[in-house]
């Protein structure tokens, strides 16, 4: 099997013998994507799939990757998409990755941050990331608590229970002259269930695809939950089957992984393991998720977090939804405000002025509009920092002739670099801590 990798935003040829599969299976994976456990609810309504700009050549066919890093494979050819902030040949990559998919899911990190993801080869290093999604997701959930269904039956049973179906009755009982049974209908509450049975199936099923003792590790956790529930070889079709109610919300997340799992683009299943078509992340929005949810963790003693909300909009008629990433507020003090937005991009030079720099027109302007209709304090624009940076921040002040008084507009780069989990917290937290450190508050916000 031919295999291919690019940076975001790199392109590659195909024959199109190659190329039409793959259109094939990306469309796919376009119409099924909010089945993905990696979805973000509000991503592009284009009914086109948006991982690769196409362009027909003649005999072949062009793709150029955009913002989703993932593996994308057919039965001849393998592409990987891996993140343009990070260097394959020297940065840990997967490591980093993994850490920024931790804080985006919502996922507590593992217990030991040094993580074997050495252990395994490149080529399967993306599905391993998503087993260890699953696995922390699940058994964060089971450690909670427990899925348990009322079941439907109908039996002939020694004793009345439920209801007597008396047709059945007659007919399996009066009429054979059986006087030690009633015909009955009643619901069962009870853990061996056919959602548990699903998870049971993947999770033994993971456990022989993964290679990676750290995830063995997790799977194997899940499994003990489940000791009392019945195997059985359960397909997509099953996981339609469930309907979980209000109180059952915190089982959404693993319905979905089951569905993903369960639901790939070929026959999946060689000895009950799993061959993936397909892992797929929007960077994007990974990054921006990542970013917040830092922020609310370390923050949050200092300052008052929320995600834009999208009820809030520009006009009084409610037109033009205002769409920052976060807002903070100072918890002390003077409670100050200030509005923010992750920017995924490269190329950002902040030694250079205005719009050398790389700071796009658009999203000053737009961060502006937002400052002065939140009446914010300052504003801010995090870059991921890449590795030949120098200068990491720049700051400009803008005059709010309405309200007669100066705004300030940073931008900074933020390192995603280290060799555990815990460095990398650290080197972030260093960062962020000199722009929100509330002993430098003053300075920055005038």
């Amino acid at each position: 099997m031919e295999s291919i990798t690019v940076r975001e935003y790199e392109q590659f040829e195909l024959p199109e013998a190659q190329g039409l599969p793959l259109l094939k299976l990306l469309q796919e994976i376009w119409n099924n994507r909010k089945t993905n456990p990696t979805y973000f609810s509000n991503e592009e309504t284009s009914t086109n799939q948006r991982f690769f700009e196409v362009q027909h050549l003649k005999g072949c066919i062009r793709f150029k990757a955009t913002q989703y890093m993932g593996v994308f494979q057919t039965s001849d050819v393998r592409i990987q998409v891996i993140p343009k902030i990070f260097n394959e040949q020297t940065d840990n990559m997967y490591q980093k990755l993994l850490w920024m998919i931790s804080y985006a899911e919502n996922i507590a990190t593992p217990v030991s941050p040094d993580i074997e993801l050495e252990a395994t080869s490149n080529d399967s290093m993306y599905q391993e990331l998503l087993i260890w999604l699953f696995a922390r997701k699940c058994h964060s959930v089971l450690q909670k608590k427990s899925y348990m269904h009322y079941d439907n039956r109908q039996e002939n049973i020694g004793f009345v229970k439920g209801k007597i179906l008396f047709s059945e009755h007659l007919k399996h009982n009066i009429a054979h002259n059986r006087q030690d049974k009633v015909y009955c209908e009643y619901d069962l509450y009870q853990e061996d269930n056919l959602f548990n049975q699903i998870l049971k199936f993947v999770i033994e099923s993971l456990l022989r695809t993964t290679s990676l003792p750290m995830n063995k590790r997790w799977l194997e956790k899940c499994l003990d939950p489940l000791h009392d529930v019945s195997r059985r070889k359960c397909t997509y079709s099953d996981t339609l089957k469930i309907r979980l109610n209000p109180f059952q919300k915190d089982f959404e997340p693993l319905l979905r992984y089951c569905q993903f799992f369960l639901n790939q683009q070929k026959p999946f299943w060689t000895e009950n393991s799993f061959q993936l078509d397909y892992v797929v992340f929007n960077m994007n929005k990974l990054y921006e998720k990542f970013l917040a949810s830092f922020l609310r963790k370390h923050f949050s003693n200092e300052w008052l977090f929320k995600a834009s909300a999208s009820h809030n909009f520009l006009t009084t008629d409610q037109q033009f939804n205002l769409e920052f990433d976060f807002h903070l507020k100072e918890i002390n003090g003077a409670g100050r405000v200030i509005i923010g937005d992750a920017k995924y991009k490269t190329g950002i030079d902040l030694s250079r002025n205005g719009t050398e720099s790389g700071i796009s027109s658009g999203d000053f302007y737009q961060l502006l509009t937002y400052a002065i209709r939140e009446k914010a304090d300052a504003m801010i624009l995090i870059y991921p920092e890449e590795s030949d940076s120098s200068v990491v921040s720049k700051e400009f002040f803008i005059r709010d002739e309405y309200g007669n008084n100066l705004i300030p507009f940073h931008a900074i780069k933020v390192p995603i670099k280290g060799s555990t989990f815990h460095e990398m917290d650290y080197n972030l937290k260093v960062v962020l801590d000199g722009y929100f450190n509330q002993e430098d508050l003053e300075e920055k916000v005038r």
